[in-house]
């Protein structure tokens, strides 16, 4: 076997054991849910079934010409199944994928498919010649086209799904896509490169290790970020930066959960999780510190930046109550904290609980 064909050989198998072993982790930690466990599967063994595939177009083609049946069948599989992958791949990535979305990726998806399974008696996308030799066909770009299109579909998709991400978490997830559509692309403008699959698997399992990133980074409730998360955050302010701490408590959250249940407490503290997060918006980012508390690690020391932010929780939580009076209040109360300054982090933490106590005992008192 020549040497260019045993190294592709051997980072197949590499990519194939890799797989297998993410299928194995996936299966034996059964924290994703059913629906992107199912999805993954089904895109780790269609990704290992095309590198099979495109490994025996890498033997067969331009050889023997008995082999040639075997290269038919190998790229009718690798040009049919790998425009699917991004269509796993979305579920997996939790992208919100309507009906009009839906059709964007079967229709193309079909026409390939047409011209694919025609192309070994006319050689619409690929050709190969009774003497088993490999070459692309006029309607190739129907391939490339429809591969590429369903990418930046899902991708668009997948922004809306996570538009409320953190910006390092939205720019890791377009480098994951940037990283497919290059792969791809390498390939179809060098041919000789067999780029995409290796792109494909990594993708995959780095893609893995983000969801298992964020087990640790966001609370499973509210889906903001979770205490070891906000000491990380306490403490890199403490060591560079100005900010303000901004403290929220839910007002009679035990008796929420005594009265309403405990599923109903969860939904009171995501609604209230969300407002907060929204109405912070890019001015800070959201914690969740303890069982009804919440902070806010704001990136201004503006005090009426900050007291119009915690305006707009006020008000779109008295919003809420008129459709729903068992929403509960909140208390608040926040500190400046600057680097260097007469206050240390740990004091400035206390003044902003002291602060939210405070306004709880006065609003109590008026009630």
């Amino acid at each position: 076997m020549p040497l260019v064909q045993s190294d592709y050989l051997v980072s197949g198998i590499i990519n194939i054991v890799m797989l297998i072993m993410l299928a194995k982790l996936i299966y034996i930690n059964k924290w994703l849910s059913p629906k992107i466990e199912q999805s993954y599967f089904i895109a780790i063994a269609s990704t290992i079934i095309l590198i099979i595939a495109e490994i025996a177009t890498f033997v067969f083609d331009n050889s023997v010409i008995e082999y040639r049946k075997y290269s038919v069948l190998a790229n009718v599989i690798g040009f049919s199944l790998s425009t699917t992958i991004p269509i796993s791949m979305s579920i997996i990535f939790e992208a919100r994928i309507t009906q009009k979305i839906k059709k964007c990726l079967a229709i193309p998806t079909l026409i390939n498919l047409i011209f694919v399974l025609l192309s070994p008696e006319f050689g619409y996308v690929f050709s190969i010649t009774p003497e088993n030799i490999y070459s692309r066909g006029p309607l190739f770009f129907v391939y490339a086209i429809t591969y590429i299109w369903n990418c930046l579909i899902l991708m668009a998709a997948i922004y809306k799904s996570v538009k409320e991400s953190s910006s390092y978490d939205k720019c890791f997830l377009f480098s994951l896509f940037g990283l497919t559509i290059i792969g791809t692309s390498i390939q179809i403008i060098f041919p000789n490169l067999h780029t995409t699959w290796h792109c494909i698997s990594i993708v995959l399992v780095l893609y893995y290790i983000f969801l298992c990133e964020l087990q640790f980074k966001y609370d499973s409730t509210t889906k903001v970020m979770n205490r070891p998360t906000f000491d990380r955050a306490i403490y890199d302010l403490k060591e560079s930066k100005n900010g303000a701490i901004v403290m929220f408590d839910v007002d009679q959250f035990k008796e929420i959960n005594d009265k309403y249940g405990h599923q109903h407490g969860d939904y009171c503290l995501k609604e209230v999780a969300n407002i907060i997060k929204k109405c912070f918006d890019k001015k800070g980012i959201c914690y969740r510190i303890g069982g009804d508390e919440f902070c806010i690690i704001s990136n201004t020391t503006d005090i009426k930046t900050i007291d119009t932010c915690i305006n707009k929780v006020i008000n779109q939580i008295s919003i809420l109550r008129e459709k729903d009076v068992t929403i509960p209040f909140v208390s608040y109360g926040y500190s400046i904290y600057e680097y260097g300054g007469e206050k240390n982090i740990k004091e400035a933490i206390k003044i902003a609980d002291d602060n939210m106590y405070s306004y709880k005992k006065m609003r109590n008192h008026r009630n």
